[in-house]
């Protein structure tokens, strides 16, 4: 876990201001027909595809709790086409649980759903949904606060009515945070997550287990991503149209707090490879955190993020805007950033999906700014 998060147990992130050149003069190199202005201008990122070939509509509340904070949306499109939107909340409760939203006009208007997990003393959070084959929903989270953390999975065979849990993925005296789900087979389940196990060689690895029974039992921890001295975590993976799996990750090794990398699979999760950067503000007191990533059906790769990038490092609260970076080579080179939601709110732990239809539907949870504590998500259609 990277960011602030209500129950995590995290660090808050400061906003410090740039740092100065430490030339007294300042240097100015020209390249590939651009200035950068050392210390304190964003680099630019290998041009990939047009960006803004995307349009995103005004965002759409799929919850808003009657008192507390909400966090951590995400989204799966069910095969009758139904939207189910999974997030924590400690509305009306002293510790977070999973809720569900439910939409099935695909996202312009949402229901209050089912509870998908709650412990009356323990932080259920960082949920992340998918479906099988035979129909059954899978929602994995974690579940901290009280001793070991685990890394849960509930299951749904009646399209997120209700809900009973399925396994333990994972348990550890150390944190488990951020489960994300890949299904590659009819039975083959994957779990990727943040683990603190590694310490104290390492503050935080990204780890996976795997099912090939639907969920039910798991198979040893395999590392995907670590490094002395970062904090890898937040991870998503997508399997790419030639079979390679590339896996999204924040990380803390550069110069910014946190910055986005990936690391590439060709051997279908068994071995990963070196780091690569997706995207690292130029500004090097700005984070740029909490990515997901999804194939398109162009062949194309979008991933969402939360940065500060573009924020007064002086103001004293942190206001992320949520933006994204597209790649039209299988992850080898990115565009330039844009924007989806950002103003005087914060914008945090945000996630995409694309639907059948091929319209894109990205959610955040919003707070600050005078507007209460909510999950939104707007629709993207794309360019030709």
């Amino acid at each position: 876990m990277g960011s602030i998060q209500s129950g995590a147990g995290t660090k808050p992130i400061s906003t410090a201001t740039c740092r100065a050149p430490l030339l007294a003069s300042t240097i100015v190199l020209v390249a590939f027909g651009f200035l950068l202005l050392a210390g304190c201008t964003r680099v630019k990122n290998p041009t990939g595809p047009d960006a803004g070939s995307i349009t995103w509509s005004e965002p759409a509340v799929v919850f808003t709790p009657e008192s507390g904070g909400v966090w951590y949306p995400r989204l799966v499109e069910l095969a009758d086409g139904t939207l189910l939107c999974a997030y924590d909340t400690n509305e009306n409760s002293p510790h977070t649980g999973i809720r569900l939203s439910v939409s099935h006009d695909g996202g312009r208007t949402w229901q209050r759903g089912a509870v998908v997990a709650a412990n009356p003393d323990c932080d259920c959070a960082n949920p992340h949904l998918v479906q099988l084959e035979d129909g059954t929903v899978l929602c994995a989270y974690r579940e901290v606060g009280c001793a070991p953390f685990r890394i849960r999975v509930a299951a749904s065979r009646d399209g997120g009515a209700t809900w009973s849990l399925l396994s333990t993925a994972d348990s550890s005296d150390h944190g488990l945070w951020e489960p994300f789900l890949l299904v590659t087979g009819s039975r083959t389940v994957h779990v990727f997550y943040s683990s603190e196990a590694y310490q104290p060689q390492y503050s935080q690895v990204v780890a996976v287990r795997t099912s090939s029974d639907a969920g039910k039992t798991w198979g040893e921890t395999r590392v995907v991503a670590s490094k002395a001295g970062s904090r890898d975590g937040m991870a998503s993976v997508v399997v790419l149209p030639n079979g390679q799996w590339l896996c999204f990750f924040e990380a803390t090794d550069e110069a910014n707090p946190f910055v986005i990398k990936s690391v590439r699979s060709r051997d279908h999760g068994k071995t990963w490879g070196e780091r690569s950067l997706v995207y690292a503000p130029g500004n090097s007191s700005a984070f740029a955190s909490a990515p997901y990533g999804i194939l398109l059906r162009d062949g194309s790769i979008v991933v969402t993020f939360q940065t500060t990038e573009d924020q007064d490092s002086l103001e004293s609260s942190v206001r992320p805007a949520l933006k994204y970076v597209r790649s039209g080579d299988g992850g080898k080179t990115w565009s330039e950033p844009r924007t989806i939601f950002s103003g005087s709110s914060g914008y945090w732990w945000n996630s995409i999906i694309q639907l059948r239809d091929g319209t894109l539907l990205a959610a955040s949870s919003r707070s600050g700014g005078g507007k209460p504590a909510q999950i939104i998500v707007a629709r993207g259609k794309m360019g030709r």
